[in-house]
């Protein structure tokens, strides 16, 4: 029974910090919350079915505040992005695999770091990516299905081609939410439960008193220029995270 406490206050930790991460940038539970519940000894399905359930509530969330400046990428999302990730989470999930192309990941977010700290890096990038739109949607979505690790490379993108924080935070949830309710639903139906529903619950009891408590908070308190370089600092900490 001491030893339950113990492995649900770690998820609980984890996944408070990971939330209030997310709350701000639209990102963190799965980037950062996967790999530290594969290090407490979690399967990966399992890591999954403790944290998709809480991106979701998160994502929705958020989109609850911003839907509206989110709608003109639902299309190229549900065409691109969900066809990718429904594929890659089937090949994980139907063949009991796990891939690892989590240093290829890394590298890319701190490429993608490097051109946001230099003006005409960014805008020639943006450029190329308004004209390969749907091809990074499709690369991120399927390296999300894989390995969970698609919010990286989707916070790059997003931060590629538009800059204001609550349109960045909008689109990275999206795409986010989108991603999450297929890998959730697709675990389910090929997997089962891989968990306790209980735990599940106070998990997201968890996320939301975060959400609630503090991240609406940071993210509104937050200056646009702060926000960008914060965002760029995440996107370097995955990076280097990945990498390791």
């Amino acid at each position: 029974m001491v030893q339950l406490k113990i492995e649900m206050a770690a998820l609980a930790g984890v996944v408070a910090l990971c939330a209030l991460v997310q709350s701000v940038f639209g990102v963190g539970l799965l980037i950062f919350g996967t790999p530290a519940l594969l290090f407490l000894g979690l399967s990966f399905p399992e890591a999954l079915f403790h944290l998709l359930p809480c991106s979701i509530l998160v994502s929705a969330l958020q989109l609850r505040d911003d839907s509206a400046l989110a709608r003109g990428q639902v299309k190229n999302y549900l065409a691109f992005l969900a066809p990718a990730a429904a594929l890659g989470a089937v090949i994980v999930f139907a063949g009991d695999r796990h891939f690892d192309i989590r240093p290829a990941v890394g590298l890319m977010l701190l490429a993608s770091a490097s051109l946001r700290i230099f003006k005409r890096a960014r805008a020639s990038a943006a450029r190329w990516l308004a004209h390969h739109l749907n091809a990074g949607l499709a690369v991120v979505g399927f390296v999300h299905g894989l390995t969970n690790m698609g919010g990286g490379l989707l916070t790059a993108l997003v931060n590629a081609v538009v800059a204001e924080k609550a349109v960045v935070r909008a689109n990275i949830a999206l795409g986010y939410l989108i991603m999450a309710v297929l890998q959730f639903a697709l675990l389910l139906g090929l997997k089962g439960p891989q968990g306790s529903l209980r735990s599940v619950a106070i998990l997201l009891a968890v996320t939301l008193g975060i959400y609630a408590s503090l991240g609406r908070k940071a993210f509104a308190l937050s200056s646009q220029l702060v926000y960008q370089h914060c965002m760029t600092a995440l996107m370097v900490a995955c990076g280097a995270l990945l990498l390791r």
